[in-house]
């Protein structure tokens, strides 16, 4: 009891928290917004948009593992996909793969014709997001955070904590870009110098997504500048992390932005994934070198710590409806935009449970903590069946408006996510003959940033024999080719 009074006491002396570094820039001129996004793809018909779920490494390497296999299958699709909305180890996947196209010849033709430097580059995305980077974590806690604890933030000095020390991991096995090496805007890393290549259409945008801890509510980390309402209805979609930390830095006219919060990309993915006491909730700084001269982050809500973003959207769908939304309404009188299929890939990591078969808490459990355990299946149960309807509804909705307006525009959705080794009708672990001969259990699902090799072998296997693909098209039922997504 003394200590954790200490502790609380000395927090409280020492004003100690955990941060991330931001500069904060005018870039109004540079401005990209949601239609320029889909205008730059070179692939005319198609309008492909990637959500990728959380779920820690296992989900880094499931997003980059089901983008190697689609693009390999149709190679054109890299063009067609002009967004990745990501959440938690969705966005770590994401980044390996956004990092890697930003480093290869991606705006020569001869590169997209050539299938073996394309499996090259995709082999080495997948390869890096299945490399470990759980010892940075448990290294950052030892030497810094838990001394940082129990002296109430006294010792040690300085502020590396296992957050940095896992984002500068993530950097490492990317392949940080050397100063002054840059041949591509991007190549310097940070969110907004990707923007100009995604309005030429040589890569996708991505919105990270994470949470407020404060307010429970969702931002989205994204090179993307969306326009401000107006209207009564203020909130028609949730804040950009500029929206929030430069509100009063802003001007109200459309995307008029005085000033933009930047960051490292690895910053950005490390916000996102902030999983429970694995990454700590830190709040924005300004950069030394990067400050604008008068501005200091003092205000409430540039003060608000940002956690995972699989609190509010563990599958990254809501984010791109927001996306989608001001660019369906161009596609009906923007001339400049002609795509007759809008096709929503869902990447999720872990199978859906059958709604009826979760295991029962005993009567302690309920009582002690019932309220904690219903808060934190809220993640993969509220989240999942409002991600669902909600989306079920938009795309129904949107095609009915099309078909009003006579436009050939057609939307749906696709699924690729674990087969569930859960009978629904007997809520018991399926196991077939060979796996009972062999004594094959049922597979770990790791959470960490650690895979085994077994886990990694597991995973390709699973990928290729026992994932479920469901789309929305009634058309299309069982297993099928991809091409026919597309048709």
């Amino acid at each position: 009891a003394v200590l954790i009074v200490f502790v609380f006491v000395s927090y409280l002396a020492t004003d100690m928290d955990h941060s991330f570094e931001i500069t904060v820039t005018d870039t109004a001129a540079q401005a990209l917004t949601p239609v320029e996004v889909a205008k730059g793809s070179r692939q005319k018909d198609n309008l492909v948009v990637v959500v990728s779920s959380g779920g820690g490494i296992k989900a880094a390497a499931w997003t980059t593992l089901a983008l190697r296999d689609l693009i390999m299958t149709r190679p054109e699709l890299a063009d067609e996909i002009r967004l990745i909305s990501t959440v938690s180890g969705g966005t770590v996947g994401a980044a390996y793969y956004l990092n890697e196209l930003c480093h290869s010849p991606i705006d020569s033709p001869h590169f997209w014709n050539d299938k073996d430097e394309i499996e090259k580059m995709l082999n080495t995305v997948y390869d890096k997001s299945v490399t470990s980077s759980l010892s940075s974590v448990t290294f950052g806690f030892a030497f810094f955070d838990f001394w940082r604890l129990v002296s109430g933030g006294v010792l040690p000095f300085g502020e590396t904590d296992r957050g940095s020390l896992l984002e500068n991991e993530w950097g490492r096995i990317a392949g940080k870009p050397i100063e002054g090496k840059q041949t591509r805007e991007c190549q310097k890393g940070t969110v907004l110098s990707f923007r100009e290549d995604i309005r030429r259409g040589d890569l996708p945008a991505f919105i990270f997504n994470a949470t407020v801890m404060e307010s429970g509510r969702r931002v989205m980390i994204t090179p993307i500048n969306f326009e401000r309402s107006n209207g009564p209805f203020q909130e028609i979609r949730e804040d950009t992390l500029t929206e929030i930390l430069l509100r009063d830095e802003m001007s109200v006219a459309d995307t008029g932005v005085q000033n933009e919060t930047d960051l490292d990309l690895w910053t950005a993915a490390r916000l996102s994934a902030a999983f429970p006491y694995v990454t700590p909730a830190a709040q924005a700084k300004l950069r030394s070198d990067g400050a604008t001269p008068g501005l200091e982050l003092k205000e409430p809500w540039q003060r608000f710590h940002f956690i995972d973003g699989g609190y509010y959207d563990n599958f990254g769908v809501t984010s791109a409806l927001d996306w989608l939304e001001p660019v369906l309404k161009s596609r009906i009188e923007d001339p400049d935009l002609a795509f007759k299929k809008v096709i929503i890939i869902q990447l999720r990591a872990s199978p859906k449970t059958p709604r009826t078969c979760y295991q029962v808490a005993d009567g302690a459990q309920a009582a002690l903590v019932g309220p904690v355990m219903g808060l934190l299946n809220i993640r993969n149960g509220v989240a999942l069946s409002r991600n669902e309807i909600e989306l079920d509804r938009f795309i129904e909705s949107w095609n009915k408006r099309f078909e009003l307006e006579d436009k050939p525009v057609h939307i749906s959705t696709v699924v690729f996510e674990p087969r569930s080794d859960i009978d629904p009708q007997t809520c018991q672990p399926r196991v077939s003959a060979a796996q009972a001969e062999t004594e094959i259990k049922r597979r770990e699902d790791p959470l960490s940033w650690h895979l085994t090799q077994k886990q990694i072998s597991d995973l390709a296997e699973i990928w290729e024999k026992e994932k479920t693909v469901i789309s929305s098209d009634p058309s299309l039922t069982g297993q099928y080719e991809l091409s026919a997504i597309f048709q």
